[in-house]
């Protein structure tokens, strides 16, 4: 059995070693790390890649990317498609905390969408799917449709 000092040496090295493991509470990093971003859920039923540049060239283009792409579905899935094009669609979801009934710009979600394709896209398939979180309540979703 360990006595003082021995002791205290091995409780600060499974401490420290526990502190290397565990997860920041740090809201920001949680935020950063586990709350935003992308979440890539490809698989052979996802929209064919193409279809999804095709989609993102959409948003690009309306009004320059300037045009206003609203959330207009606020029960159930709380998710307004926003633009289809052959198997892809792009869709934003979520509540209105910062979100109002005007949405975001088109060019933002396209952004948001660029951003699946980059970091999801499996080109052994040929397809891309996955979700952008933007905040706890709202995300970019391209999907098959």
């Amino acid at each position: 059995m360990l006595a003082g000092p021995s002791l205290v040496f091995v409780l600060a090295a499974i401490s420290t070693a526990a502190a290397a493991v565990l997860p920041s509470t740090n809201p920001r990093i949680l935020n950063a790390r586990q709350d935003t971003g992308v979440t890539c859920q490809t698989t052979d039923g996802s929209p064919r890649n193409v279809a999804v540049t095709d989609a993102i060239n959409e948003l690009k283009g309306r009004k320059e990317g300037k045009a206003i792409c609203p959330q207009s579905n606020w029960g159930g899935s709380q998710c307004t498609t926003i633009v289809e094009q052959d198997s892809a669609a792009i869709a934003i979801c979520g509540g209105s905390d910062i979100l109002d009934d005007t949405g975001f710009e088109c060019m933002k979600l396209a952004e948001f969408a660029m951003q699946i394709q980059s970091e999801c896209a499996d080109e052994n398939l040929g397809r891309v799917g996955g979700t952008f979180t933007i905040n706890a309540s709202q995300r970019v979703v391209v999907f098959h449709t």
